[in-house]
């Protein structure tokens, strides 16, 4: 049996759509080795889709039979509501993905490949139903001890931002609308916290903002 590694993604051994509620639907898609013992799943970060994955889990297509899928509203997924493209609601709908993977494919040892978002989902689920875990880039960290040492750390990120500035040019006709996007999604990030420092809100490359943006 011959694997590509590369190119484009293959057409998938079997598949099933897994209905999550009354408007949403996530397929699950099975490719490899389908008389391999061991089973991977395996699902992507935010904003990313399983297939992008595709030149990593093409590798691992002659050891393991591979069920991958994409996570809500992402990838070949259909877009559904903003408001449930949440944690929460990421974590209920892996039992009845997983349990269709099961009903559809066959029953066997399975674990779980996971970049990401993908990895949070999984560790805040509790069910046990992987026999094995493998997590990439999770987005966790040390917690920082005191709001001080938050607002040193976030003081230096603007100092970088500023040195970067004068180190680089911004070329081309998209260079202001890319410097605007990049600034709004860093500091909406951080207005959600209630912690940004005045120092980021005073960079050039920081557009205005509109009334109530990056706040809950």
């Amino acid at each position: 049996m011959e694997f590509e590694t590369v190119g484009q993604v293959p057409e998938s051994l079997s598949s099933c759509d897994v209905r999550l509620d009354d408007e949403t639907v996530s397929t699950a898609r099975r490719h490899g080795n389908p008389d391999a013992e061991p089973r991977l799943v395996m699902s992507h970060g935010n904003s990313m889709a399983i297939d992008c994955h595709h030149p990593f889990w093409s590798l691992l297509a002659e050891d393991f039979d591979l069920a991958v899928h994409d996570k809500g509203s992402h990838g070949r997924n259909a877009v559904g509501r903003q408001q449930d493209l949440d944690i929460p609601t990421l974590i209920r709908d892996r039992d009845p993905i997983l349990e269709s993977i099961d009903g559809r494919f066959g029953s066997k040892p399975t674990g779980g490949a996971y970049h990401s978002l993908a990895t949070l989902v999984s560790l805040l689920s509790f069910t046990g139903r992987h026999s094995a875990l493998v997590l990439f880039d999770q987005p966790i960290c040390r917690p920082i001890g005191t709001e001080g040492e938050l607002d040193d750390a976030l003081k230096r990120t603007a100092g970088r931002i500023r040195h970067r500035g004068r180190r680089f040019r911004w070329r081309g006709r998209h260079s202001a609308s890319a410097r605007r996007i990049r600034a709004t999604c860093f500091v909406a990030g951080l207005r959600r916290t209630g912690r940004t420092p005045p120092e980021l809100l005073e960079l050039p490359s920081c557009p205005k903002w509109p009334q109530g943006l990056g706040t809950t």
